[in-house]
C-alpha cells in the first residue's frame, strides 16, 4: 500500500515536470523571436536616423550654396560649381535621391525587394484598361488566292475599357483583306468576375484562381486552339488543320476557329478549370451549347506568375449544333494536351465531328453528312540560351480524315473530290524586339493531293507580326 501511494505520487510529478519542460521551450523560443524582432526595429531606427542626418546635411550645404549664389548674376551661378565641384541643381538632385534611396532601402528591409510603390503601379498596370492590337503581313510561294503577299488581320484590342471590382468590358475590332477587305468585331463582352479580374480579349483565359459570366462576342473555349487564334499568340503561321478543317467557323473568317455571339463561363479553381457556353449556331443556323473540362499542374519549384504556362494541362470539350427546331445538326468531341519543360514544349489535340445532315450543293444536289476527324502534334524549342538570340524553331504532323468525299466549298457552293490527309510542317520564329516578330514555315502534304480549291500540296510562308 505504501509503495502504491508512493509511486502514484510519483506520476503526478513526472507529467508535472515534462510540462514544465514543453512550456519553457516555448517560452525560450518566443524569446528569441522577440530578440530578433527587436532587432529588427533597431536596425530599421538606425538606418532611419542615417537617412534623416544625410538629408539635414544635404539640405544646410544646398542653403549656403543658394546664399552664396544670391550674390552673383543668375545666368553665371546657374552653372557655377560649387567647392566639391557639384552645382546647386547637382545637391537638389542628390538630395531627393538620397531620399528616394533611403526610403527604398527601408522599404527592401521591411518587404523584400519589391516596394510598395512597386506593387501599386503593377497592380494598376494589371487593372487598368490597355489600348493595343497587332497587324501580320504574309509572303507565300503558292497562293490560292493568287497573291504572294498579303494582310493578314489587324486588329485593335480594348482591354478593360470599363472594369471595376467585379464588371468588366473588352473589346477586339478587325480588320482583313481577304476575298474582299472587310472591317468586323472579332471579340466584345461584359464581363462579371470574382477573384480573377483579368479580362484577356483573346488567348489563355486561365491565369489566375476565379469565376467569370460574360455575354457578347467571344473566342469559344473549345479543345485548346482557340487560345492561338491571334496570329500574334500562335507559334506556328498557319493554324493546325483541326481548326481550319473540322471548325472552319463561318461567322469570324479572320481567325478560322468556332467565334460566336451569346454567354460563356469560365473558371479554375486549384488545379481543375471549366468552360460552358451557349452561343448561336458556329455552322448554320440555330444554337450552339457545350464546354470544356479541363485539369492543369504548375511548376511546384517556382513562383507562379500570369505568363507562366502549366507543366501539364489538358482537357476534354464537347459542343453541340441545333437548329432552330432544336434538333441536333452536329456533335463536336475533342481531347487537348499539352507538356511544358524548359526550353520545350508539346501539345496537340484531337478533333471529331458527327453531322446529321447532308451537304447541298448550288444546285440543290445532296451529299454525305460531313462527318470528319483529325489531330495535331507540334513540338517547339527555344534556341534562346545556346543562339542569345530570342529563336524558336518547330515541328507539326497533323492530319485530317473526312468521312465523307465530297465536300461542298462554301466559297462557291459547288463539290469537290476529298480524302485523308496528312501535312507536315516545320518553321522556325525570330522575335526581333518587343514589337515584331518574323516566322518562317514550309508544309507538305507527303504526296497527298485533293480537289478543294483552297488547298496546297507544299507551299513556304513567312510572316510578320507587327505588336503595337
Amino acid at each position: 500500500m505504501v509503495w502504491a501511494g508512493a509511486a502514484g505520487a510519483a506520476a503526478p510529478s513526472e507529467e508535472d515536470e515534462r510540462i514544465r519542460r514543453i512550456v519553457g521551450e516555448l517560452l525560450k523560443a518566443k524569446d528569441q523571436q522577440l530578440e530578433r524582432l527587436e532587432s529588427r526595429v533597431h536596425e530599421l531606427e538606425q538606418l532611419t536616423n542615417r537617412q534623416q542626418d544625410l538629408i539635414g546635411r544635404l539640405n544646410a550645404e544646398k542653403s549656403k550654396i543658394a546664399e552664396a549664389a544670391g550674390k552673383v548674376n543668375h545666368s553665371a551661378t546657374a552653372t557655377q560649381p560649387s567647392s566639391n565641384g557639384n552645382t546647386g541643381e547637382d545637391l537638389a538632385s542628390t538630395a531627393e535621391d538620397a531620399k528616394t534611396k533611403g526610403a527604398a532601402a527601408l522599404a527592401r528591409l521591411v518587404m523584400g525587394n519589391k516596394s510598395l510603390t512597386d506593387q501599386k503601379t503593377s497592380e494598376a498596370d494589371d487593372n487598368g484598361p490597355k489600348v493595343g492590337g497587332f497587324l501580320d503581313v504574309t509572303a507565300q510561294t503558292k497562293s490560292h488566292s493568287n497573291h504572294t503577299f498579303n494582310v493578314g488581320i489587324v486588329e485593335l484590342d480594348l482591354d478593360r475599357i470599363m472594369a471595376n471590382d467585379h464588371f468588366g468590358a473588352s473589346a477586339a475590332l478587325n480588320w482583313y483583306g481577304y476575298p474582299e477587305p472587310v472591317a468586323n468585331i472579332g471579340a466584345a463582352f461584359v464581363d462579371f468576375h470574382m477573384f480573377d479580374n483579368n479580362i484577356p480579349v483573346r488567348g489563355r483565359i486561365f491565369q489566375e484562381p476565379g469565376f467569370h459570366l460574360q455575354a457578347g462576342k467571344f473566342d469559344l473555349p473549345f479543345s485548346s486552339d482557340y487560345q492561338n487564334f491571334a496570329s500574334r499568340d500562335r507559334l506556328t503561321i498557319t493554324p493546325p488543320m483541326t481548326t481550319t478543317r473540322i471548325e472552319r467557323s463561318g461567322i469570324n473568317p479572320s481567325n478560322n476557329g468556332f467565334n460566336s455571339i451569346g454567354v460563356r463561363s469560365y473558371g479554375n479553381w486549384k488545379n481543375l478549370s471549366y468552360t460552358a457556353f451557349w452561343v448561336d449556331s458556329v455552322y448554320s443556323k440555330g444554337t450552339s451549347l457545350g464546354g470544356r473540362l479541363g485539369g492543369f499542374l504548375n511548376n511546384p519549384y517556382r513562383l507562379h506568375r500570369r505568363s507562366d504556362l502549366p507543366i501539364v494541362d489538358g482537357g476534354l470539350s464537347f459542343l453541340i449544333d441545333l437548329d432552330n427546331k432544336e434538333q441536333t445538326q452536329n456533335e463536336v468531341a475533342a481531347v487537348d494536351v499539352a507538356f511544358n519543360y524548359g526550353v520545350f514544349r508539346l501539345f496537340g489535340e484531337y478533333l471529331w465531328r458527327q453531322a446529321h445532315r447532308g451537304q447541298i450543293d448550288v444546285f440543290g444536289k445532296v451529299y454525305d453528312k460531313p462527318s470528319e476527324s483529325g489531330f495535331h502534334v507540334t513540338l517547339s524549342v527555344d534556341l534562346e540560351k545556346w543562339l542569345a538570340r530570342k529563336v524558336y524553331v518547330y515541328g507539326r504532323y497533323q492530319e485530317w480524315d473526312p468521312r465523307y468525299d465530297q465536300l461542298v466549298y462554301e466559297g462557291n457552293g459547288q463539290a469537290y473530290r476529298v480524302g485523308k490527309v496528312p501535312m507536315a510542317t516545320v518553321g522556325f520564329g525570330y522575335r526581333l524586339n518587343d514589337y515584331l516578330l518574323l516566322k518562317v514555315e514550309y508544309s507538305d502534304s507527303l504526296g497527298r493531293e485533293i480537289a478543294d480549291p483552297t488547298f496546297q500540296k507544299q507551299f513556304g510562308i513567312a510572316q510578320l507580326v507587327a505588336r503595337f
